[in-house]
């Protein structure tokens, strides 16, 4: 389940369409590489490509449009996750909250957003923020295992 998604296009298809992640990769070419992940919705009804912006609270027009994976190449420091459950499709990202030198450790935050189509809002489709997780830093929980437990136990 939790990715991370390789440079590239990832597709689900839903009933109203499909969704497309593009999969980027940020590099400096020496230290640092990291992917980023941007969202759109091709819908069935009128064959156009939307932008998913992620919208946290109410303020529509406080959004962001960009997922970051980030990773020292054995666990991830954040990463997202897309999940299909019944008829809705939603988007889990995660990200340990570290300490400078101690980056195997730490809470994990896991942020669960729904997938909107937007007939009642300022966007076509959007991504809503419906809650947020956090677990405890536990010796070895990772990331990817934050993913994959709330995945788990979506409704």
């Amino acid at each position: 389940m939790a990715g991370p998604y390789t440079a590239g296009v990832h597709q689900w298809t839903n009933a109203d369409g499909k969704l497309v992640l593009m999969s980027g990769a940020m590099t400096d070419n020496a230290a640092q590489y990291f992917l980023k992940y941007t969202f759109y919705f091709e819908a069935s009804a009128d064959k156009k490509l939307y932008q998913i912006p992620l919208v946290d609270g109410k303020d529509q027009s406080k959004y962001t449009l960009t997922v970051t994976e980030s990773s020292d190449g054995d666990s991830a420091f954040e990463d997202a996750s897309i999940v299909q459950k019944d008829a809705a499709t939603w988007l889990l990202i995660g990200e340990r909250e570290t300490e400078p030198g101690d980056e195997r450790s730490g809470p994990v935050a896991v942020k669960t957003y729904k997938l909107i189509a937007g007939n009642d809002g300022k966007w076509a489709y959007y991504f809503q923020l419906e809650k947020t997780t956090r677990h405890a830093g536990a010796n070895g929980y990772t990331v990817e295992k934050a993913l994959n437990d709330n995945a788990a136990a979506l409704k």
